[in-house]
């Protein structure tokens, strides 16, 4: 996931890629953290977004509460 704005998916960086998950497999880069890459093929597990799903979405939900409101509607 991507927060509007920014280029970085959110809670896919190296320090959250040991919490697990199925064999990798072929590893891209990762370009908004260069080290990620590596530390997957180091451990040799990726961190699907389904498995963190909640996780996300309660961060985002925080973030849109202190939004102001649309003009939209």
């Amino acid at each position: 996931m991507v927060a509007p704005g920014d280029r970085s998916p959110r809670r896919f960086q190296r320090s959250g890629s040991r919490r697990g998950g199925p064999d990798t497999g072929s590893v891209p880069e990762t370009l908004w953290d260069p080290e990620l890459a590596a530390a997957v093929r180091e451990h040799g597990v990726a961190v699907p977004e389904e498995r963190v799903a909640e996780t996300l979405l309660d961060e985002l939900a925080g973030k849109a509460a202190s939004l102001p409101p649309s003009p939209m509607g």
